[in-house]
């Protein structure tokens, strides 16, 4: 469930947009092929008129007209292409590679051809926005385009810029969720949030949602010292962008028990709520030295001798939090039991672990790393023999 703070705060946020929108009516946008109401609103909230946004709806490359303007906003703005240059751009046929050159190209195209001296400014060909938009347009195609950046840098200055090597980079851009996108995933973009994990994230039926919950979190998770991949990567790997919630509850406690930000990454990344909460109240029976007086405090009680990146290891993984649950349930079983930490591990981390687990714990003292792993699997053996033969007269003599 959110936290009442994050989903107040979501709620006056999404309350804020609809009120900032201008009132619209059907006939505002039923005449067009590919943008909705959603998406007209945001291009008009960007500065697009009625006509440019037509213009981008009318693209000869159908629907990547929206498609550019939804992936290149931003670095074209930034880069001085007005509304207008951006909306021609993006109603060419192959706009998603000439706005991609573009954008790759920018210094190139419009760097002068004489710098200053001491200005640190590489030499250019000194073109305009608009003269680069009609370039695009007289030349049509990507590969015309960046051919003749490359010519005519070479004739001016003797040298051609890298190649943008478009079928690679433009790959991505096939999974990115269609229109009506989250207006907040181009802001995670513009943030740094990798491409690849956003792909993932807008394949949920509730992209929309899971980004602008990102956005929302994005300063917590900064102020924090996680880095945007580190964020992405919990998001991604938990049911809800919700779920992640739980590390700004326990993420100075982790860090006091000695764990890493990589590593409360990790533990993160599946099942966020119950996997730290675990790991935290579990430490002391996990990490504890098994020779701790039992009589001291509780924080110093003796535990089972597991380094962090054991616990980790257990841990950050589907399910990891069971394990470890289970290994803190039975932690004065397999101490009295003399069980070595690599060999909690690996009962741990194979299958059924919770229950080699608890047949380790009743296993006698003193045994190898190796009796006891045959113990253990011979122990589960004989159990699935004792449960076949009453499954077989369960399926002979059905209930009626």
């Amino acid at each position: 469930m959110m936290p009442a703070r994050a989903d107040a705060t979501i709620r006056q946020q999404l309350e804020h947009g609809a009120a900032a929108r201008p009132n619209t009516t059907a006939d505002d946008f039923i005449n067009y092929k590919y943008i909705t109401s959603r998406a007209r609103q945001q291009l008009l909230s960007w500065g697009y008129t009625d006509d440019q946004i037509r213009l981008i709806d009318n693209s000869e490359g159908f629907e990547k007209g929206l498609e550019v303007v939804r992936r290149h906003h931003t670095q074209l703005q930034e880069r001085r292409y007005t509304c207008q240059q951006i909306a021609e751009l993006a109603a060419l046929k192959y706009t998603l590679g000439l706005c991609h050159a573009i954008c790759w190209y920018h210094r190139a195209l419009t760097s002068p051809q004489q710098p200053a001296p001491d200005s640190g400014m590489r030499a250019g060909l000194g073109l305009s926005q608009d003269e680069v938009v009609a370039k695009a347009r007289e030349l049509k195609r990507p590969s015309a385009f960046e051919d003749w950046i490359k010519s005519a840098m070479f004739a001016a200055h003797g040298y051609a810029p890298d190649s943008t090597k478009p079928s690679i980079r433009l790959g991505k851009a096939q999974s990115l969720p269609p229109a009506p996108w989250s207006p907040a995933l181009d802001e995670l973009r513009v943030l740094g949030y990798p491409d690849e994990i956003l792909n993932k994230i807008g394949t949920r039926r509730s992209y929309q949602d899971a980004f602008e919950t990102m956005l929302l979190y994005h300063p917590e998770f900064k102020a924090l010292g996680y880095t945007t991949q580190q964020a992405a990567t919990m998001a991604s790997g938990n049911t809800r962008v919700t779920d992640i919630y739980p590390v700004f509850q326990r993420h100075q406690a982790l860090i006091d028990l000695g764990y890493e930000r990589p590593e409360i990454t990790r533990l993160a990344t599946f099942d966020a709520l119950r996997t730290l909460a675990s790991v935290q109240t579990k430490h002391p029976d996990l990490c504890n030295p098994p020779t701790n007086d039992p009589k001291g405090p509780p924080e110093n009680r003796p535990g089972l001798g597991l380094s962090r990146a054991d616990v980790v290891l257990i841990a950050a993984r589907r399910g990891g939090c069971l394990s470890i649950e289970c290994l803190a349930y039975y932690s004065e079983a397999l101490r009295a039991a003399r069980i070595p930490p690599e060999t909690l591990v690996k009962l741990a981390l194979s299958p059924n672990g919770k229950e080699r687990i608890r047949i380790a714990a009743r296993l006698q003292p003193g045994l190898s790393h190796s009796e006891i792993l045959r113990q253990v699997e011979q122990q589960l053996e004989q159990a699935r023999s004792a449960r076949a033969p009453a499954q077989s007269t369960s399926q002979q003599h059905p209930s009626h």
